[in-house]
């Protein structure tokens, strides 16, 4: 199991840590907006327009078609300049205690992940352990019906390894329950619950 693979796959699939992208993104937006506030406005308009020319009957006189136009300028300062700057500083607060929550929210997910790695590894290894010693069990019983049907053996010794091989099988089961909730909270971990088991998640349209 590679923990970095894991890791950046927690990162695409995780509810907070894309809220917390979201967070962000959303105060990046506010940063810009308050930056522009402080900045002066500049706007041109222009507007042109053509006229036909007229003829006056009476004079006979022509008139020719021509164009007609006009530019405005406007420069916008904005008034309340503390208060703007004020506001500023506020939006770049808000994007740094969000930039800092995402990494603190990074750091969090690779220790759990990493955790539960080690869980799964290990969980894995104690259901080997009990698979191998659950075979053993049976190989014991196996051995010692044998001997009993051979006169070598006696009732006391099938019994007692029956039991051998009882332990062993609910060894092997509580070992396996562990093994599996290990897989679980690690899918839990890395947010893919859902998508190991297949389940998909229709939006209703409005």
């Amino acid at each position: 199991i590679e923990e970095s693979i894991l890791f950046e796959k927690a990162l695409q699939s995780r509810p907070d840590y894309l809220q917390a992208q979201y967070d962000i993104d959303s105060a990046k937006t506010d940063v810009n907006y308050m930056e522009n506030q402080k900045k002066p406005k500049l706007d041109l308009n222009a507007t042109l327009g053509y006229n036909v020319g007229s003829s006056d009957g009476s004079q006979s006189r022509n008139y020719q078609d021509y164009y007609s136009g006009a530019l405005a300028v406007s420069l916008e300062f904005p008034w309340g300049l503390q208060k703007d700057k004020a506001g500023y500083r506020a939006a770049r607060m808000a994007l740094d205690q969000s930039e800092i929550r995402i990494e603190e929210l990074e750091s969090r997910i690779s220790l759990e992940i990493r955790s539960a790695v080690r869980n799964v590894k290990s969980s894995h290894k104690r259901y080997h352990a009990a698979k191998v010693a659950e075979n053993l069990a049976q190989e014991k019983l196996e051995a010692e019906e044998v001997k009993f049907e051979n006169g070598l053996s006696t009732s006391y010794n099938i019994l007692q390894n029956q039991r051998d091989l009882t332990d062993a099988m609910v060894r092997l089961v509580n070992a396996a329950i562990a093994y599996q909730s290990a897989m679980i909270e690690l899918n839990q971990t890395v947010g893919v619950t859902l998508e190991k088991n297949n389940i998909r998640v229709k939006e209703e349209n409005r």
